[in-house]
């Protein structure tokens, strides 16, 4: 029951990544400066979903849910280091 409800959060944190990410491609559309503070949301997002990966082993945490989360958590640090550090 544990790891469902862990898996679940893990799932609503990956979910939430989509909001920033979507607000940080629009702004870069329209040609608009990212600030670093910018991005501290996205990444506590990432440690809190790294946090929450770590408590649950790779095998109670379903396959696509476990690709999905890092995927997002890979293309949020990329486009982090692509943009505000490069």
């Amino acid at each position: 029951m544990v790891h469902r409800v862990l898996a679940i959060l893990i799932l609503l944190v990956t979910l939430s990544m989509l909001v920033p990410l979507t607000f940080a491609v629009i702004a870069l559309v329209h040609g608009a400066h990212l600030p670093s503070r910018s991005w501290a949301f996205p990444l506590g997002i990432i440690a809190a979903g790294a946090v929450l990966i770590s408590i649950l082993s790779r095998k109670q945490i379903p396959f696509q849910l476990y690709v999905f989360a890092f995927a997002l958590w890979l293309i949020t640090a990329a486009y982090y280091w692509g943009t505000i550090v490069l």
